[in-house]
């Protein structure tokens, strides 16, 4: 009896390709928890400033978790006091 240790085109694809699914999947996890660390990283460092510099570059200390995960502009939501008017 002869044994045949080729893996023949259609299989070696299959195992390369659920291979690659798999090392796609760490890859894409091992970049969720770096890009994770670096928000929280961040929120961290801008919350250790006080109001003055957060005012310096133009965030309040309720916005800094929206800026850091969205970039900060105009695209802030206005809080309850801006919507009111009483904060010019």
């Amino acid at each position: 009896m002869k044994l045949d240790l080729t893996l023949g085109e259609n299989r070696a694809d299959r195992l390369y390709l659920s291979g690659y699914g798999f090392l796609s999947l760490v890859t894409r996890l091992l970049g969720w928890v770096k890009a994770a660390r670096e928000t929280r990283r961040a929120t961290r460092e801008l919350m250790a400033l006080d109001d003055r510099l957060l005012a310096d570059i133009g965030v309040r200390r309720e916005e800094i978790e929206y800026a850091v995960l969205f970039g900060r502009g105009c695209n802030l939501p206005m809080s309850a006091d801006h919507r009111q008017g009483s904060i010019s």
